[in-house]
């Protein structure tokens, strides 16, 4: 019995989609954890790019959620560099902007979806579900 548990556990631990926040202001980073964690996503949270580059190429997550305004390297910067690396290139990422004008620019090179600040609760999750349920091309799984 206990080790069907065991599996079980395994499994669930396994299906859990991991979502990495790109945010430098604390309280929208602070509730984007919060909200990603209460639905049972892993989260992981960085205040700027380089940052974020370096966990991403040390552990892909299964989604990006980028601020494009960012001390350090920006977010536009975050978005060539793994859309220019092979191994990262389909990976979702979810920019977030204040300036509804970027939306068409960032979706150009290569954002796989775009919300405006401020967002509802509903919208960030209905695309974050979205993102994470299968990749880029209907691959689903890891990056």
């Amino acid at each position: 019995m206990w080790q069907h548990l065991t599996e079980v556990v395994g499994i669930l631990e396994l299906s859990r989609r991991r979502v990495l926040v790109v945010e430098d202001d604390l309280r929208i980073q602070k509730m984007l954890r919060t909200v990603l964690l209460a639905e049972q996503y892993e989260v992981d949270a960085v205040g700027d790019g380089r940052a974020a580059l370096e966990l991403v190429e040390r552990d892909p997550p299964d989604l990006v959620i980028l601020d494009l305004m960012l001390p350090d390297v920006d977010g536009w910067e975050v978005m060539n560099r793994l859309k220019a690396d092979n191994k990262l290139s389909t990976l979702p990422v979810l920019v977030l902007s204040a300036v509804h004008d970027l939306a068409r620019e960032s979706l150009r090179i290569g954002a796989s979806d775009f919300l405006r600040k401020p967002f509802g609760i509903d919208a960030l999750l209905e695309k974050v579900a979205r993102l994470t349920a299968t990749g880029q091309g209907g691959q689903p799984g890891r990056y």
